[in-house]
């Protein structure tokens, strides 16, 4: 059960649907979301049927980073009563966002119940939102029968926060399609910064873009889809250097991974992003920031190695691109161990490690049953 799935593009989507189109042949796979859009309300894709339901708008629902509480209580109770019809289950997985359908699914489905986890919120939120957090994690820490982490950070978090114990977290990272990772070094345009990802104030492009002023030779490149209005302040402040392309096609978006000189990640708040390692396995280092809620700073990019992690504000994300431009050594290396460590994390090696996980989970489940 997940908040969105393809078409419908984004981090913990691609995740579930690349995970569940590798899964083994033998599993009877179901997948309930929104119906958003024009989306049809049942289907049969990859060996996975497809239950839509309700009736939303994407881009009323994915307009910022808070999701609306009305439309999350009903794509709650629309996904129970679904759950219910599907009947006797091996493993239930939900998709950690959002945290209501959990809660109010639950009695819906008598199996074990996994839960995906792409960042630990409690304790770090303030006001009546963070006690909300904290509440409704720490429910579901308790009430789940496993749990899987998006990285190790998370993982340890869970056990740190929420007192879970480490037997029942397993840590699946997210991976890269075998068919993006590039079979030779791609021409690179030299001061070319490419930023893919919702436009979103989370993701911080104000950041990027003020840094864009101290860096007026280079050129930076907005990839994704924003609030119209939001997206509109955002060009009126820009310099000259920046553009924005809007969302590309798949064959686009690849060109433009393997154009760019560096992948910019200012995001204050992020899981594990996908764009940042399809970015590296065309060997193209990330530059991001180290943010309280910034999760990719202790998952695929490595201070130094792969990428660079700069203080969390406009003059150092700067600093922290000209090294790139200015250390044709250091680059090089970064480019390198970029390639390397994306090429490892293909999804078809973690579909496995998943796959290992769901079946630990019904095998338990059997055990206790018998």
């Amino acid at each position: 059960m997940v908040e969105a799935y393809p078409p419908h593009v984004g981090g913990s989507e691609t995740r579930m649907s690349e995970l569940l189109i590798r899964l083994s042949k033998d599993w009877e796979r179901h997948v309930i979301t929104p119906k958003f859009d024009h989306y049809p309300p049942f289907e049969l894709s990859t060996n996975i049927t497809i239950h839509r339901v309700g009736s939303y708008d994407s881009r009323r629902y994915f307009l910022n980073t808070d999701r609306p509480i009305n439309d999350s209580v009903k794509f709650g109770i629309q996904a129970s009563r679904e759950l219910g019809k599907l009947g006797r289950l091996d493993v239930s997985v939900f998709g950690e966002w959002n945290l209501l359908h959990y809660v109010i699914s639950e009695w819906s489905v008598y199996t074990p119940k996994l839960v995906d986890w792409c960042e630990v919120l409690a304790r770090r939120l303030r006001g009546v939102k963070g006690l909300g957090e904290t509440l409704l994690e720490s429910y579901l820490a308790k009430r789940a029968s496993h749990h899987t982490a998006i990285n190790t950070k998370v993982a340890a978090d869970l056990t740190l926060v929420h007192h879970v114990p480490k037997s029942q977290v397993s840590v699946v990272p997210n991976g890269v399609h075998r068919e993006l990772i590039a079979n030779s070094r791609p021409e690179k345009e030299y001061g070319r910064i490419l930023f893919v990802g919702r436009i979103t104030p989370h993701k911080q492009p104000e950041l990027l873009i003020q840094a864009a002023n101290n860096l007026p030779n280079c050129v930076f490149v907005f990839v994704g889809w924003g609030d119209p209005a939001y997206v509109e302040r955002l060009k009126r402040v820009a310099p000259r250097n920046v553009y924005f392309l809007g969302e590309l096609s798949r064959e686009e978006l690849v060109m433009e991974y393997r154009r760019a000189w560096v992948f910019a990640l200012p995001s204050m708040r992020e899981g594990s992003s996908i764009s940042a390692l399809e970015a590296m396995s065309n060997y193209t280092p990330v530059v991001t920031v180290n943010a309280p809620l910034n999760y990719s700073v202790y998952d695929a990019v490595q201070d130094g190695f792969n990428g660079i992690v700069t203080r969390n504000n406009p003059k150092s994300l700067a600093e922290g691109l000209k090294k790139t431009l200015m250390d044709e050594r250091l680059y090089q290396e970064l480019s390198h161990n970029a390639y390397e460590t994306a090429k490892h994390r293909c999804w078809d090696v973690l579909a496995k490690r998943f796959t290992e996980v769901l079946e630990g989970v019904a095998i338990q489940k059997h055990i206790q049953e018998n």
